[in-house]
């Protein structure tokens, strides 16, 4: 089983991206710099940590395919959001949730899920795949998101889908949905209900 993770697609180039996920994690209580230290750090291909600027974050993100930064509930607990470009005009972002505490978790969770449904507002969400057992882990999203590869026969306990493409999609009994706009989007658990309009 893979680690639990968030899954973010959306119409946005990397660096507007950025932008929108530093102000929307900010307004939940996850901010891009660490409370302790007042540094903010991307983190290079071998995991090390590199402090940067607010504005150089955002001067990387718009000349590079993929990025990664960390978010923090508190000088001691981070998230990391790896980000990368699918194609012109379609990014995806990712948060381990793994490790947290319930607390923190939940948190995460409710702000990936308040983030598609603000972009669903913007009509700029496209995927959302909240997974916090991992059990969906071996899918490549990507190409699902890409149209590229059958519908998946497992599904995570939330996700966020195209309208368009809820007819390939046979939800289980007990399970919510509901339209929001271009987007729909569906849940197994009472714990994270979908709720109309955004």
């Amino acid at each position: 089983m893979s680690w639990g993770f968030c899954y973010i697609a959306e119409q946005r180039d990397l660096a507007a991206a950025v932008r929108q996920i530093v102000g929307r994690f900010a307004a939940a209580g996850i901010f891009v710099r660490n409370p302790d230290t007042k540094r903010i750090t991307r983190l290079t291909e071998e995991g090390d940590q590199q402090e940067v600027t607010e504005t150089e974050l955002f001067d990387v993100a718009a000349q590079q395919a993929q990025l990664t930064f960390q978010l923090w509930f508190s000088g001691a607990a981070d998230v990391v959001c790896s980000l990368r470009s699918l194609k012109s005009g379609l990014v995806c972002h990712t948060y381990s949730i793994q490790g947290f505490s319930a607390t923190e978790r939940d948190k995460i969770v409710r702000c990936c899920i308040e983030y598609f449904k603000f972009g669903a507002g913007e009509r700029t969400a496209v995927w959302l795949v909240v997974d916090p057992s991992g059990e969906t882990g071996d899918i490549d999203w990507d190409q699902v998101v890409l149209n590229e590869r059958i519908f998946p026969p497992r599904l995570p306990s939330v996700l966020g889908l195209p309208w368009s493409r809820l007819s390939k999609l046979s939800i289980p009994a007990g399970w919510s949905a509901v339209r929001l706009g271009h987007v729909a989007l569906i849940s197994e658990r009472a714990a994270f209900p979908p709720t109309p309009g955004v």
